[in-house]
């Protein structure tokens, strides 16, 4: 087994875990505001399953850089040639798995709320009036109280939660606006266990 080329494939294994760690927050704000830019919106996000599944797909490649290198040791053990492409194409999984992160996503407009969610192919769009109530559930850990989520309650009783976050409370008011001009009541409630 060449050295070098070992030496170079363990580095580039190295780069990629370090950058798991950091890249998919930049990668998926920067793919996703330069795909979705256009989409008139009071707010973008994306949830906490896009950033573990591009952190998968970012993982991936190290992976089977490893893999190769233990099969590639293995076979030079045995005298035989190891077929470097079909660790190239088990690679590419990586491209895909990041694809699925960066059409993980949801966004608020007048509209409603449009999510796309992991693995599906087409976006889910909930009209504000299909909308029965909207709660603020509150959260108490270690006698401390605070906002961790909006849940939104659709007329079907399917729930769609969202963090609270500073990108809510900036759109906030828009959204009181709205669940009023509607007729949705909003109320606080705490998390059920």
């Amino acid at each position: 087994m060449n050295t070098n080329h070992s030496a170079n494939i363990v580095a580039i294994i190295v780069i990629f875990i370090i950058s798991s760690l950091f890249a998919p927050v930049i990668l998926l704000y920067l793919l996703q505001d330069a795909i979705f830019h256009a989409i008139p919106k009071w707010l973008f996000a994306a949830p906490f399953s896009a950033y573990v599944t591009c952190i998968i797909g970012i993982l991936w490649i190290p992976l089977i850089l490893t893999l190769y290198l233990l099969v590639r040791s293995h076979r030079d053990e045995q005298n035989k040639k190891t077929n470097k492409w079909a660790f190239y194409g088990l690679s590419s999984l990586s491209i895909v798995i990041c694809y699925f992160a960066v059409m993980n996503y949801y966004y608020i407009n007048e509209e409603g709320i449009t999510y796309h969610h992991l693995f599906q192919v087409n976006e889910t769009h909930y009209a504000w009036d299909e909308m029965t109530e909207v709660n603020q559930v509150l959260k108490s850990e270690d006698g401390i109280t605070y906002t961790d989520r909006i849940e939104f309650i659709m007329n079907n009783h399917k729930k769609i939660n969202l963090p609270y976050s500073s990108q809510y409370l900036e759109i906030s008011g828009r959204i009181q606006e709205t669940l009023r001009k509607n007729g949705i009541p909003f109320q606080m409630a705490t998390d059920s266990p």
